[in-house]
């Protein structure tokens, strides 16, 4: 299943304090993570640069969420795909897919405001929603987790529309030969 977070009409975009940055941490050491991914804020972190006992005054130690009723932010990797060819560094598109942050990297997350809008890959799910119509937190992990309805506490977003999973001229496929989907989350509930 392929993660891939793409905003829609966010808050984000014109709130500067929605957005942050902050370092994925597992067991109180740095950690891999994935875009479209949902953390907890916490402490500003150290500032490894000029001191190892003082805080970076712009990053975060994020988290996985311990609760469903976490507040949570959006891990939205900034990168661009790119490469060389013929000597010449070429950067084309918006995003790729399945971009994961390296260890002790910083990454863009956004806080999600209601009625915020945004894409998410079958990766960003526990399991693939299927004719579910809601998504809520799941606890210790930094994916959702399918819902028939609204009625859990916490965070919720409402899944408005699907779409075949397209990156340039690819279409996703499962093992089953279904074509991965890209799903609209609405959030409903903070």
């Amino acid at each position: 299943m392929t993660k891939v977070f793409s905003k829609g009409l966010m808050a984000s975009e014109d709130v500067q304090s929605f957005v942050k940055s902050a370092k994925f941490y597992a067991e109180d050491a740095y950690a891999e993570i994935d875009d479209g991914s949902f953390v907890v804020l916490g402490d500003l972190d150290l500032d490894n640069v000029y001191s190892a006992t003082s805080v970076d005054y712009n990053v975060y130690k994020a988290t996985a969420p311990a609760a469903v009723t976490d507040p949570v932010w959006i891990v939205d990797i900034a990168d661009i795909s790119q490469g060389v060819i013929a000597g010449n560094n070429y950067k084309i598109g918006d995003k790729l897919v399945d971009l994961k942050a390296r260890p002790g990297f910083a990454v863009r997350v956004r806080r999600p405001a209601l009625g915020d809008m945004f894409w998410l890959g079958e990766g960003g799910f526990v399991a693939a929603p299927g004719e579910n119509k809601y998504a809520t937190l799941t606890a210790n992990d930094t994916r959702l987790t399918a819902a028939a309805d609204d009625s859990a506490e916490g965070f919720t977003v409402k899944i408005q529309a699907t779409k075949d999973l397209v990156v340039g001229q690819s279409v996703y496929k499962n093992d089953d030969d279904s074509y991965e989907q890209l799903y609209l989350c609405e959030v409903v509930k903070l």
